[in-house]
């Protein structure tokens, strides 16, 4: 495992799975091993299942965690950021804001 993307996403339904997406093509057009964590932070809305129904490519992996409660977009860096097992490891917003 070499890179870890952390995504925080609050009411991000609409657009986790082209976040997702983006993220993969990143790790594979660099020849990069990683995973992708995807932390839903209390979303009201289908983010978590609609991040979780994403398919990723080999050598990418992909975890989504769900919390309940809204706690903040700190709270949910942190807890992705605990989640994760590479080399290197980052977080990008949701909205595909860093291409």
């Amino acid at each position: 495992m070499e890179l870890s993307i952390v995504i925080p996403a609050f009411e991000e339904g609409g657009k986790i799975a082209a976040d997702i997406s983006s993220a993969c093509r990143f790790l594979q057009s660099h020849d990069t091993e990683g995973e992708i964590i995807v932390v839903d932070d209390g979303s009201g809305d289908n983010t978590a299942s609609a991040a979780g129904e994403v398919e990723v490519d080999n050598g990418v992996s992909l975890q989504v965690i769900r919390y309940e409660q809204h706690r903040g977009k700190g709270y949910a860096v942190r807890s992705g950021m605990a989640e994760t097992k590479g080399e290197y490891v980052m977080f990008a917003d949701s909205g595909c804001c860093v291409p």
